[in-house]
């Protein structure tokens, strides 16, 4: 029978990565300049007919619609978890610039439909059945509006991220199918010809990025794992010990989430979480989950022996994917632990020159669920000191402050790599302390709960 393995994967080294980003970058800003050179060496017929400052209007509408094009088949891309990509930026990164790409497509959707109908007027707008692919792309338009919406306004509107999620993903394939079409047929400019050869190339190399993907992940499924331990940790703390089946290997690197789907039914849509493991625990994978939501706050429900997919590692929020310096500094808020704990769990078997110092804020003392770890931890990795902050504690500083962490901070170096972990605000908070302290900007790294 073959072995698993559980083994610790190596980050892509930092320069190498700066280099295959600027290949990247190069790749996308020439894409996006071909693009925009179309409207002058294959004009459409209605430009013919156009002069002047309705000629630029129109040939600039053009511009920016095509601009969105590229931007928009981007976005399917950033989305679809493509593991090149995430080693290289981190997902959490991605989705994030999914998120307000998704808002700049709706500016340049709204700024290319009123520069194309500027020129023609309100008498003669293409509504009919003569100028359907006008019409579909009006359509896209809407239909890009409501997923912007519902991504910034979700919880605003109340909607539940299950429902949410169903709705939001077909809608933006449907979305990326009605510009294709739209592109495809609203002008001879893409007939065929170089653009129009160059429009298919692009549309079918996203759909065979994301069906790659989905291969990849259905595959990966079919070896599930399942529920070893469910350990009631804190008040509202859950930990999830998950054992892989054996002919599956799952290397990561300490610092590093992964989705995981429970069960069957809307509960098995899959949800990010840290592994609070170690990569060199050969056996199993643990999971530390807060009750902070309608799917987390179940976790308890679980039982031993259930089925679970996981689908990862993903991100790049650890310190064997940063350049090594003479101190490390570890911030962390609630269950912002988590990624911090893997990496002190895979320092006390791989030890590190650097002094590393932890910093966790808690509310109170009784959501301390580490501390006998802690300090065997301490014991295991020398150079390690723990401090243990409690917000709300009836004597004491109630928050993580510049001065609290200048005095916890007074032997590290200000060229520290710097890892925080924790709710938003805290997060914000800690940062702006930090360069004030003299800490270096780019030293400081941060992952974000939601993504």
């Amino acid at each position: 029978m073959q072995s698993r393995q559980i083994y610790t994967s190596e980050p892509i080294e930092p320069g190498r990565r700066k280099m295959l980003m600027c290949v990247v970058l190069l790749g996308m800003f020439t894409l996006v300049g071909t693009s925009l050179t179309i409207p002058f060496y294959y004009e459409t017929q209605s430009l013919w007919y156009k002069f002047g400052a309705d000629k630029t209007l129109l040939r600039s509408g053009k511009m920016v619609g095509l601009l969105g094009a590229v931007l928009l088949c981007t976005q399917v891309v950033l989305a679809a978890r493509v593991r090149i990509l995430d080693r290289l930026v981190g997902l959490d990164r991605l989705l994030t610039l999914h998120r307000y790409n998704g808002l700049f497509l709706l500016l340049l959707g709204s700024v290319h439909l009123t520069l194309v109908l500027l020129p023609e007027g309100l008498d003669n707008l293409p509504i009919g059945k003569k100028y359907w692919p006008e019409m579909v792309g009006a359509a896209m338009l809407f239909l890009l509006s409501g997923l912007v919406a519902g991504a910034f306004a979700r919880q605003l509107l109340g909607i539940k991220y299950t429902i949410w999620r169903k709705l939001h993903r077909p809608m933006g394939y449907l979305v990326f199918a009605m510009l294709a079409v739209h592109v495809l047929f609203v002008s001879e400019s893409f007939a065929r010809n170089a653009p129009g050869y160059g429009a298919y190339l692009l549309f079918g190399g996203v759909v065979v990025i994301v069906a790659g993907r989905k291969i990849t992940t259905f595959w990966q499924n079919r070896r599930k794992g399942e529920i070893v331990v469910i350990e009631k940790l804190s008040e509202n703390v859950t930990g999830i010990t998950v054992k892989l089946p054996e002919t599956r290997t799952f290397g990561y690197f300490p610092g590093q989430f992964a989705y995981l789907s429970i069960g069957s039914g809307h509960q098995a849509e899959p949800h990010p979480f840290t592994i609070a493991s170690s990569p060199t625990d050969h056996t199993s994978l643990q999971f530390m989950i807060k009750s902070s939501g309608d799917w987390t706050g179940k976790v308890r429900s679980f039982r031993v022996g259930e089925i679970v997919s996981v689908d990862g590692p993903y991100g790049l929020f650890s310190y064997l994917a940063r350049t090594r310096s003479q101190d490390i500094l570890l911030i962390a808020g609630g269950i912002g632990i988590t990624p911090l704990l893997s990496m002190l769990r895979f320092m006390s078997v791989n030890p590190v020159r650097e002094h590393v110092t932890l910093i966790w804020c808690l509310s109170h003392s009784g959501d301390m669920f580490l501390g006998d770890e802690l300090e065997n931890l301490q014991k295991m990795i020398p150079n390690l000191a723990v401090h243990h902050v409690y917000t709300r504690a009836k004597h004491g500083s109630r928050r993580l402050d510049m001065d609290k962490i200048a005095s916890l901070t007074s032997g590290c170096g200000r060229d520290a790599r710097i890892f925080l972990c924790g709710p938003g605000p805290m997060m914000v908070r800690a940062m702006e302390d930090c360069l004030a302290l003299g800490f270096v900007r780019k030293n400081i790294h941060y992952e974000r709960f939601s993504l």
